[in-house]
């Protein structure tokens, strides 16, 4: 009888060791576990302030543009009123032109 009480003593001690070592391991696992949400929000933190940069390059870039743009549209408009400054310029020469030879002439 005792050694019967031994023997479902032992088992009791067996189980209660695995039992510790599931624990231990449950433990480690989670742990682990925890690290990994961490890393995760750690990465998703990053890609979050790389996505916040990438957007305020794109609208520094569209702002250029759209200044690049402005700035075009007013030499454009200038290059017009210069090119119709210079025509009526040269009509002034040419009519000066005109009216030097006619007063050569006469």
């Amino acid at each position: 009888m005792e050694t019967e009480l031994e023997i479902w003593k032992s088992r009791a001690q067996a189980h209660e060791e695995n039992y510790l070592h599931m624990l231990k391991r449950i433990d480690e696992v989670v742990a682990e576990r925890d690290e990994a949400v961490r890393s995760c929000h750690i990465w998703q933190k990053g890609h979050s302030d790389i996505v916040a940069e990438r957007d305020l390059w794109q609208q520094e870039a569209k702002r250029w543009r759209d200044m690049y743009l402005e700035y075009d549209e007013m030499l454009e408009g200038q290059i017009s009123d210069a090119v119709e400054r210079l025509n009526v310029v040269w009509e002034d020469l040419d009519n000066l032109k005109k009216k030097v030879q006619d007063d050569l002439l006469d």
